[in-house]
């Protein structure tokens, strides 16, 4: 966006501003709407917008984080409240951000409002709690045992064959159901479902008393929750667990974790495996060896599945699954970047070392979901989707600069 030329004193506004700068807020306020946390930075920084100035507003007094809140910018809420903007302004309709937030649906940023102090407008006019409003029916918050990847349950059969479990209704399909068509995901995006992944995973493995680990990972079993996951900036990706999830206590590393010994010399039953479990081109190397394993199994699943996601080909796409696996686990082989690049694809190179201390040989270097995730979120931060002055995309890479070529930032179908 070019900045407007320098006003004189016969354009003044209403508010004693100078009318170039009230179209700068104006903008600030439709990039916040939309998340474009680019483009408010820009203008914030461009113009010394004070964003905790209750003037930053239209002229109905809603803010930046009104309009994020109502439309479902997360990012541009948690960057809102991170500049220090209040979190409870109230506007001409006497409505708070927590109350757009409600009214729209969006548990998650509902979550973050209260969390950083949100209320609502009571009757009186005063501000009250959430939970002591009408309103406290009207959207799910997340909590701790409330996570946003979580399918609703709905039912089982449990006397009879065939067994299954009923869940809600996944319309998306599979990622491999996404993999077998010709649309395509955008690098932006495909980080979004890594993200949606790692904390699902997350979730799973700080769980208690025990930690559950997932064991089957494969683009199968993440279920995706709608059609527009191409250009959403909603979460769309749950995990199907149902399968060969299953509990297990920490491996304890300080006593001959690597041979899979226990305390009294014994090879920990928990940790063999039968050799079943787990697709082989995403099986983690320890897995197919039959060795003691723990979590980190998860993360390795978790990088081929990211190659896959940004690379846009399945990992060892030209062997057999299991000789793909063995080479992986018995030769330390590791899939090729842009060996293929069917889509002109440009991964980051922030994101190719994220995947690759994934699936480390040594599962001990392989980081925890909890720092995944923590990674993913500055590289989503900083390739933050805009689109130009003549409605190009442009992509910030994880160094700062920009490419323009929408097609260079597309992740391709694989057949």
């Amino acid at each position: 966006m070019s900045r407007a030329p320098a006003p004189n004193a016969d354009n003044q506004s209403l508010h004693g501003e100078t009318a170039a700068r009230r179209q700068a807020i104006t903008e600030l306020l439709f990039f916040a709407s939309v998340g474009d946390l680019y483009r408010c930075k820009k203008i914030a920084l461009g113009w010394g917008l004070n964003l905790r100035d209750p003037n930053t507003a239209d002229y109905d007094k809603r803010t930046p984080l009104h309009l994020a809140a109502a439309e479902g910018s997360y990012s541009a809420v948690s960057w809102l409240l991170q500049q220090g903007c209040d979190v409870n302004p109230v506007d001409r309709f006497q409505r708070t951000p927590l109350e757009d937030a409600v009214r729209g649906d969006h548990g998650e940023i509902s979550t973050l409002l209260i969390q950083a102090g949100g209320k609502v407008v009571g009757k009186g006019g005063e501000l009250i709690d959430l939970a002591d409003s009408p309103l406290s029916g009207n959207v799910r918050i997340f909590t701790d045992y409330d996570p946003e990847w979580e399918v609703q349950f709905l039912g089982a059969v449990t006397k009879t064959e065939p067994y299954m479990i009923v869940t809600e209704y996944m319309p998306g399909g599979s990622l491999t159901d996404i993999f077998r068509t010709s649309k395509k995901l955008t690098i932006w995006r495909a980080v979004q479902l890594a993200l949606d992944c790692a904390r699902g995973l997350a979730y799973l493995h700080s769980r208690s008393p025990q930690a559950v680990i997932h064991r089957d990972l494969k683009p199968a079993n993440m279920m995706l929750g709608g059609h527009k996951i191409y250009n959403s900036h909603h979460k769309a990706l749950c995990l199907d667990t149902s399968g060969a999830s299953n509990a297990h206590p920490p491996m304890d590393i300080s006593v001959g974790s690597a041979s899979g010994v226990n305390a009294n010399g014994d090879l920990n039953p928990a940790y063999k495996m039968t050799g079943e479990t787990g697709s082989y081109r995403y099986m983690a190397p320890e897995v197919f060896r039959h060795e003691p394993y723990n979590n980190k199994v998860d993360v390795y699943s978790f990088a081929m599945i990211c190659y896959q996601l940004f690379e846009c080909v399945p990992p060892f796409w030209w062997q057999d699954p299991i000789e793909a696996a063995r080479g992986a686990a018995m030769q330390h082989k590791r899939p090729t970047w842009g060996a293929v690049n069917r889509a002109k694809v440009v991964v980051p190179p922030r994101i190719k070392a994220l995947v690759e201390r994934c699936w480390h040989k040594d599962y001990e270097v392989r980081p925890e979901f909890e720092d995944i995730i923590e990674e993913l979120e500055e590289i989503s931060l900083s390739i933050q989707p805009t689109l130009d002055t003549y409605g190009t995309a442009n992509v910030k890479d994880s160094g700062g600069s920009s490419q323009k070529d929408p097609k260079s930032r597309e992740c391709c179908s694989v057949q």
